[in-house]
């Protein structure tokens, strides 16, 4: 939580509510991107138990401008 409690200058409580929204923002990207991930991983071979969920990672979910970009293409491409 560095990111979050450095900008505010030691202010914990700023930090933490600052680093609640963001890993927030972080867990919704994240599950937003996960059939995209799933689809992919079946795409590159792998296989998946029957019944198994969604793929995701915590990685995706901080990069907001590439998840952006797919919102935006996804009506273009048929991206779910």
């Amino acid at each position: 939580m560095i990111w979050c409690g450095a900008p505010h200058r030691g202010n914990l409580f700023r930090a933490l509510l600052i680093g609640l929204i963001i890993m927030g923002l972080i867990l919704f990207i994240s599950t937003d991107l996960a059939p995209l991930f799933r689809e992919t991983g079946e795409m590159a071979g792998l296989s998946f138990p029957e019944g198994y969920g969604e793929v995701s990672s915590l990685d995706a979910g901080s990069q907001v401008v590439p998840w952006l970009l797919v919102r935006v293409i996804s009506p273009f491409y048929g991206f779910d």
